[in-house]
C-alpha cells in the first residue's frame, strides 16, 4: 500500500527535473485532517496519473501535468 502521496519523495532533484522536462510528472490535491495538501504521481499521461490516483487511498483529484518552465524559472533566479 501507498502511504507517501509523493512518488518523488526522497528522489534525487535532478531526476524529478528529468521526468518535469519529460512530462511525467502530475500534482495531485487531497484533503487530510481539515487541510488540503499536494502530492505527485509519476504517469505518461493525465489518464494514466487519474488511474493511479484513484489506486491510491488518499482520495486525490490530478490537478494538473507539472511544467518544465516552472523549473526554468527557478534555475533562472538561481542564476541572477
Amino acid at each position: 500500500m501507498t502511504t507517501n502521496p509523493d512518488e518523488t519523495a526522497g528522489v534525487d532533484a535532478s531526476v524529478v527535473a528529468r521526468l518535469i522536462y519529460d512530462g511525467l510528472l502530475f500534482g495531485t490535491t487531497y484533503k487530510a485532517k481539515g487541510s488540503t495538501w499536494g502530492g505527485r504521481i509519476i504517469a505518461r499521461d493525465w489518464a494514466g496519473a487519474d488511474e493511479a490516483a484513484k489506486a491510491r487511498p488518499f482520495g486525490e483529484e490530478v490537478d494538473g501535468q507539472i511544467e518544465a518552465i516552472i523549473i526554468e524559472a527557478i534555475i533562472d533566479a538561481g542564476r541572477a
